[in-house]
């Protein structure tokens, strides 16, 4: 009985093309050719990122947080065990795991959030909470060392993760009917 509303969610908003393309982490690719916009301290490259004179390149991706998944898989096992025993109904079981995983989310969010203020150079530009994604800002390398952290499930281009914050919005302001 595995419940991944959140990550199902976030996808279907994504669109599933999208996701798709961007799997080969597209978001960093280095051969982008540099734009006209030029100051004197930083070059702006037609992706948004910003060359700090040194080769240093910036980029901008989304990060997908995940709860921990022995955790998750240990309280899988719990709700189980309980609707097979009776004690809960599965509407009960899957209200119960929902609950879980929102908590072990908002952990995995809350880690994440303090290894990035401790011990990593990436900064957060947005995020959408309800996904446990983040769209970060940092250098490649530290963008792809970013993949290593155990609350880190994913990574998607930021266009991913600009087009689903606008259709949630979207949804937000009009009510389902």
């Amino acid at each position: 009985m595995d419940i991944d509303t959140n990550r199902r969610r976030f996808l279907e908003l994504a669109g599933t093309g999208t996701a798709l393309s961007i799997a080969g982490c597209n978001a960093l690719d280095s051969t982008e050719t540099t734009a006209s916009t030029t100051n004197t301290d930083s070059t702006a490259t037609d992706d948004g990122a910003a060359d700090d004179g040194e080769g240093n390149t910036d980029r901008t991706a989304a990060l997908q947080v995940q709860p921990d998944q022995e955790e998750l898989k240990t309280q899988q096992e719990q709700v189980s065990s309980k609707l097979q025993s009776g004690e809960l109904s599965r509407r009960e079981a899957q209200q119960e795991m929902q609950s879980i995983r929102q908590t072990l989310l908002a952990d995995a969010r809350a880690s994440f959030e303090g290894r990035l203020e401790d011990e990593s150079s990436l900064g957060i530009d947005d995020s959408l909470d309800q996904f446990g994604v983040y769209l970060v800002s940092g250098s490649a390398g530290t963008l792809i060392d970013s993949l290593s952290y155990s609350e880190v499930g994913s990574m998607f281009a930021r266009e991913t993760f600009e087009e689903a914050k606008s259709q949630t919005q979207q949804q937000t302001a009009t009510p389902s009917g």
